[in-house]
């Protein structure tokens, strides 16, 4: 066999191993929950986790297509420097995921729309800026993620934040519009 051909094998198959090692460190998406309208919820992430995707806080929430919503993931001390990603989908698990910087990955699951480092505000004062995702239309109707973690905090301790999508239609608004649709087919099948 010539060299060359041997050198192609052997990269192949260091290639297939480390794609399956990748995979057998993947873990199943465990949620912390469900966002809601106008609704602030509240998480701690490992810190400098942004390179182990089964380390950061997954939310997730319910969108229609054109809905323009805006992501906000602020620190509540000033030690964490976070980052936030948003993927269309839900549920699978974290083989193939990927801090926003290297493409955001994707799974089975999740299609990797986008992510913000430091576009936020600086509310506490520290090192690093909060994310924001900034009005951001949603591509189609269905199920949504939230990635939550720390990039860069300085404190070995877990890391704090806050998380608020704003944009989403009110409860009483969701209530509404299927009345409103249950009264428009019931109108229709006099």
């Amino acid at each position: 066999m010539r060299p060359e051909k041997e050198i192609t094998i052997a990269l192949v198959v260091l290639l297939f191993v480390a794609a399956a090692n990748e995979r057998a460190l993947s873990v199943p998406i465990d949620y912390e929950g469900i966002i809601t309208y106008n609704v602030t919820e509240y998480g701690q992430v490992p810190y400098r986790c942004y390179v182990d995707p089964a380390q950061w806080d997954y939310w997730a929430f319910y969108g229609h297509a054109g809905t323009v919503v805006s992501v906000t993931l602020d620190r509540t001390d000033n030690a964490m420097d976070p980052f936030v990603q948003l993927y269309l989908g839900y549920g699978g698990d974290t083989f193939g995921l990927a801090p926003g910087w290297n493409g955001g990955g994707g799974t089975d699951h999740l299609t990797f729309l986008t992510y913000n480092d430091d576009g936020g505000s600086d509310t506490p004062p520290g090192p690093w800026y909060n994310s924001l995702i900034s009005d951001y239309e949603l591509p189609a109707t269905g199920w949504y993620t939230v990635t939550a973690g720390d990039c860069l905090g300085y404190s070995p301790g877990p890391q704090s934040y806050a998380l608020t999508v704003t944009g989403l239609p009110e409860p009483a608004t969701i209530v509404l519009l299927g009345f409103g649709g249950l009264c428009l087919i019931k109108t229709r099948k006099r």
